[in-house]
């Protein structure tokens, strides 16, 4: 009963995240390395290709990235939330295909160590690294883990 009642917890929740980015429409002439384009955009989905290589995917409010996944050059990526240009809020930052730092960020830097809400940012994308196939229960045990926040 235990097991029932936490799936149909799950099933919510990955409906209430989907349904909030389902309202964001996509950023005008996204993709984009032009500041003078991005500098525009207000709740949209959109992308950044930087002059260093970079990219960025996600959410941007009032021209700044708020919410999504910056690729760097050497396969570092950071997945979270962004304040000013920089990472604010839950995040994780991960290289090549390990978690390095997975919780709290301000202004930057790391400040507490905590298991995320990654489904509402990359936990498909991370379960489907990892190597497990969709549907099995070894993926859907990856699913439920990173729901759960400690």
């Amino acid at each position: 009963m235990v097991k029932i009642l936490l799936a149909v917890f799950i099933i919510l929740l990955l409906n209430l995240n989907v349904s909030h980015s389902s309202k964001l429409s996509n950023c005008t002439d996204s993709p984009t390395d032009r500041i003078e384009v991005f500098k525009k955009w207000h709740n949209c989905l959109g992308t950044v290709n930087y002059p260093s290589g970079a990219v960025f995917t996600g959410e941007w409010k009032k021209g700044q990235k708020f919410r999504g996944k910056q690729i760097y050059t050497d396969g570092t990526y950071y997945h979270g939330e962004w304040k000013n240009g920089v990472y604010h809020g839950k995040g994780i930052k991960t290289s090549r295909f390990f978690f390095d730092k997975e919780g709290v960020w301000q202004n930057g830097n790391f400040q507490i160590r905590m298991k995320v809400d990654v489904e509402h940012f990359i936990g498909e994308e991370y379960c489907v690294e990892k190597g497990l196939v969709k549907g099995s229960a070894e993926y859907n045990k990856c699913l439920m883990e990173l729901t759960l926040l400690n």
